[in-house]
């Protein structure tokens, strides 16, 4: 294994937390990748949430072998509150979260240090490879530095060049950052508002545009799940609603417009889906929130950064949802 060229003497510690949920099959291969790598100092918290398998097991196999390693069980709460728990126990400078069954580069750690160091700010971010995805990268992977209006533009306009997610992995925070944000206890978009608090308030940040975070993305369309489907009238869409207000209130005013914009294609994106799946009480839901929104989405429509195509569908889709569905449908007939 290649020795670490990050800083000597004064290396600041990362605290590595990791929620643990019945992942025995994948969680050797995260902790592992954790371990080894090039950056030593750090602190990693395997946070076991009531695992019925092997895993909190796993866990306490590796703190054996690691004195880095905390183990810490605790009752299932879901991942929010695994992540909390690890905030609170946490005593890095700096905070990176991992989910369980996926895995990161060995040298992830050292560049992001690096990145986070030489340029002075309190967020870095690094792409991300899917499971299956062929991803070209830069060459050299040169550290682009992003201001909060860029990295709110990049992250809602889901850049494909500049890719910000609201995951909270794939991500190097200093901990000071954080301060006492906590993750809402739901069981889905639990990183909604954390992120967004996390993109107004960091004022610059580091890009890497290497994929350095391996995530394992196998789960089947949520959509197709009457419960999840649930999830999203109930507190997905409200969550963006407030996610919006937060981007105002922290006086982003282009990125609110920009936002409306993309709560409105959210809001088609679901109402197809839906539809498509039968799910009719869900359609009518999403429905109502574009009829209750429909002056502000309309309004934003009107920004000169929106495409003409975006203007015309996400307009006829807030005007008339019906409309828009039969529309596509004889669309889609014709081709």
């Amino acid at each position: 294994m290649m020795e670490s060229k990050a800083m000597t003497g004064k290396e600041k510690t990362v605290s590595v937390i990791v929620p643990v949920y019945n992942t025995e099959k994948q969680l050797n291969r995260c902790i592992c990748s954790i371990q080894n790598q090039t950056y030593k100092k750090l602190d990693i918290l395997l946070v076991d949430d009531g695992s019925k398998d092997r895993s909190g097991e796993l866990c306490e196999k590796a703190a054996e072998k690691d004195k880095r390693i905390r183990v810490i069980h605790k009752e299932n709460g879901g991942v929010s509150s695994a992540r909390n728990e690890g905030l609170t126990q946490a005593f890095g400078e700096f905070i990176l979260f991992a989910d369980s069954d996926d895995w990161i580069e060995p040298d992830m750690i050292e560049r992001m240090i690096k990145a986070a160091e030489q340029v002075q700010v309190p967020l870095v971010i690094c792409d991300y490879i899917r499971t299956g995805e062929e991803r070209k990268e830069e060459s050299h992977a040169k550290t682009h530095t992003l201001s909060s209006k860029e990295i709110l533009w990049k992250y809602l306009s889901e850049d494909e060049t500049i890719r910000i997610p609201h995951s909270v992995w794939g991500k190097l925070f200093r901990k000071e950052l954080i301060g006492d944000k906590r993750f809402p206890l739901m069981k889905r978009t639990e990183e909604l508002l954390f992120s967004t608090a996390i993109f107004c308030e960091a004022e610059t940040c580091a890009y890497i545009p290497k994929g350095f975070y391996h995530y394992c993305d196998d789960r089947e369309d949520s959509l197709m799940h009457e419960t999840d489907a649930a999830h999203t009238t109930k507190q997905e869409i409200p969550l963006l609603l407030s996610q919006i207000r937060l981007i105002e209130d922290a006086g982003f005013l282009e990125e609110t417009e920009l936002a409306w914009v993309c709560f409105g294609k959210r809001l088609l994106y679901f109402y197809m889906g839906f539809r498509d799946k039968r799910l009719q009480q869900e359609a009518l839901l999403v429905k109502q929130y574009a009829r209750q929104n429909r002056k502000r989405i309309l309004k934003a429509l009107f920004g000169n950064f929106v495409k003409q195509s975006d203007r015309l569908r996400i307009g006829l889709f807030t005007v008339c949802p019906q409309a828009y569905y039969i529309f596509v449908k004889l669309h889609d007939r014709r081709e």
